[in-house]
């Protein structure tokens, strides 16, 4: 959620903690819902993961708002042609990576829909969410060190900025190879988890 790299900037990232765990929460309860007790399958599936954002962004937006000792405050600002221009190049990597990877899964999801069926798209879904769990990882410490990145390069911090993306890339090496293993290792109980019969 983009609202995490707000939290981090408001000195509060327990709110993103908490912001997580609620869309994650609704997600499940709704899934749970809609799949189980409506009997929907796929369609429910897709409305509960849609309560999921919905529940995390409430959250976020009511966190701003009403909490009187943030940092960050929500507030109109006059239209700036540069701040756009620059938001818009910055972000731009961003934009195009989930544009991308939202028409990728789409055509993952027709062609498997076309080829296997529900199942396949459920088995897809499946291997997803374990994916995440594993990407979460990093996504984590991607934000939990970017503001310390951010702060060194700004305040031309050169010694210590080199230190800090050093022991960064030490870790993520680190992490990838333990996520390999864990993951060629627990494949079988990890997609069982997520299915009824034994694979």
């Amino acid at each position: 959620s983009i609202f995490q790299n707000f939290f981090v900037v408001n000195e509060t990232p327990h709110a993103g903690l908490i912001q997580t765990l609620i869309a994650g929460i609704t997600n499940i309860v709704f899934d749970a819902i809609f799949i189980v007790g409506c009997n929907m399958g796929v369609l429910g599936a897709a409305i509960g993961t849609i309560f999921g954002y919905v529940g995390g962004t409430v959250f976020s937006f009511l966190y701003i708002i009403l909490r009187k000792k943030n940092l960050l405050h929500l507030c109109f600002s006059k239209p700036s042609l540069k701040v756009l221009e620059k938001t818009s190049v910055n972000g731009l990597s961003d934009f195009i990576f989930n544009i991308s990877s939202a028409v990728v899964s789409l055509i993952y999801n027709i062609q498997l829909l076309k080829y296997f069926g529900q199942n396949g798209v459920n088995a897809f879904g499946a291997v997803m969410y374990i994916n995440f769990i594993f990407v979460a990882i990093f996504i984590g410490i991607s934000i939990g060190t970017a503001p310390i990145i951010g702060y060194n390069y700004g305040a031309r911090n050169d010694d210590e900025l080199h230190n800090v993306i050093f022991k960064t890339l030490n870790i993520v090496f680190i992490a990838s190879v333990l996520m390999t293993v864990i993951a060629e290792v627990s494949a079988p109980l990890l997609a069982n988890a997520f299915s009824r019969e034994p694979t």
